[in-house]
This record gives C-alpha cells, sequence and structure tokens, in this order.
C-alpha cells in the first residue's frame, strides 16, 4: 500500500484504489438494459458462454462472485458489547444510584427500609437478562453470517 498526501492507494476487494475511485459513484444499469446489449457489454454470448481461459482471467481479474465472509468475533467481546452497550450503561448509572442511596440511608438510619437496595439489585438483573438476551440475537446473527457488507 503507497500513500502519498494526495493519492492515497487502499486495496478494496481484489484491486488498489485511490481515493478519488473510490468517491465515484458507479451507475449500474445492468438490469434494465435489453440482455443482447448486457451480453455485448460483457463481452460474452448465452449460448456458449466463456471459455475456459477468459473465465479464468475474470476471475483472476475481479475474484469469485462471491460475498465476503465476515471473521467472527470473540464471544466474550460481543457479550461485552451487550453488557456495557448505550442503553446498558443508563441501567448501570441507575443501580449505582440505587446502591449509593441504599448505602446512605443505611448509614443515617441502619434499621430503614431496603427499597433501594432491592431496586438496585433489580436493575442488575435486568441489565444481566437483557445482555445475555442480546448476545443470543447477535450470535445467531453471525452464525447465519447474514451482517451487512458495511459493518466490516
Amino acid at each position: 500500500m503507497a500513500t502519498s498526501s494526495n493519492n492515497t492507494v487502499f486495496h478494496y476487494g481484489h484491486r488498489d484504489h485511490t481515493l478519488e475511485d473510490l468517491k465515484h459513484e458507479e451507475v449500474y444499469d445492468d438490469h434494465s438494459i435489453p440482455l443482447t446489449e448486457l451480453c455485448a457489454r460483457l463481452e460474452t454470448d448465452l449460448d456458449v458462454g466463456l471459455d475456459e481461459g477468459e473465465a479464468r482471467r475474470r476471475l483472476q481479474e475481479n475474484g469469485p462472485n462471491a460475498l465476503p465472509r465476515i471473521p467472527p468475533k470473540a464471544w466474550w467481546r460481543l457479550l461485552l458489547k451487550h453488557v456495557f452497550g448505550a442503553f446498558s450503561v443508563l441501567l448501570w448509572v441507575a443501580a449505582v444510584l440505587c446502591i449509593v442511596c441504599y448505602l446512605v440511608e443505611e448509614h443515617m438510619h441502619p434499621d430503614g427500609p431496603k427499597d433501594n437496595l432491592f431496586l438496585g439489585v433489580l436493575i442488575l438483573i435486568i441489565i444481566a437478562i437483557t445482555s445475555v438476551f442480546g448476545y443470543f440475537q447477535a450470535s445467531s446473527v453471525y452464525e447465519q453470517e447474514v451482517v451487512p457488507l458495511n459493518r466490516r
């Protein structure tokens, strides 16, 4: 990978591209043109197809006609993502505040109600349940390999 101030080269897919190449918007009309025009554009024939040498050359040039596989994330990283995710952080703050309030009340009134402790523990249980549920949902998506390409 070569770099310069204005012309950085990225390896994307099976080719090297400059930043300007990647910014260029491709227009695909293959689905809307007549079949004969599409065959002419792709330099092929519907009846004969490509000869083996041309097929091998195109495979080498363009790579296989397949979606890229996404490497699985470590199970513990995926679980931690759910334990400390955006909404879970709010629940963590609420649980800590409830427990701090309980400790302050317990220090001032040792025989006082234990409502804040109960609420703090209940919030921690909710964090655990939602995190495990979210982990199993996300792990099943990774097993099915249906994660969008922009999540690579």
